[in-house]
């Protein structure tokens, strides 16, 4: 699934899109990509489980987050660039 957010800095708009997987086997890792974040900030991944992943944004604007994989339930992953939320996202774990 993706989802578009915006973040701004330093007087220019972002609109960056997140992908998140529909749904997730636990266990299985789970890849939350950003394109188009902001350059040179930090795309910070958190998640209700007690995730805390940061990640640098090169100057491409494209970044992958890997958050380990988990047990069955629901994962709720907030994402946020240079603080600005882009999505909050519910994942079940099968």
């Amino acid at each position: 699934k993706a989802q578009q957010g915006a973040a701004q800095a330093f007087g220019t708009l972002y609109v960056a899109i997140v992908y998140t997987p529909s749904s997730v086997r636990h266990g299985n890792q789970i890849n939350v990509g950003v394109t188009s974040a902001i350059p040179g900030s930090n795309i910070h991944v958190t998640t209700n489980r007690g995730g805390n992943y940061t990640v640098p944004v090169p100057s491409t604007g494209h970044v992958t987050v890997h958050i380990p994989g988990t047990y069955a339930g629901t994962l709720r992953i907030t994402v946020t660039d240079a603080g600005w939320p882009l999505v909050v996202r519910n994942v079940p774990i099968t």
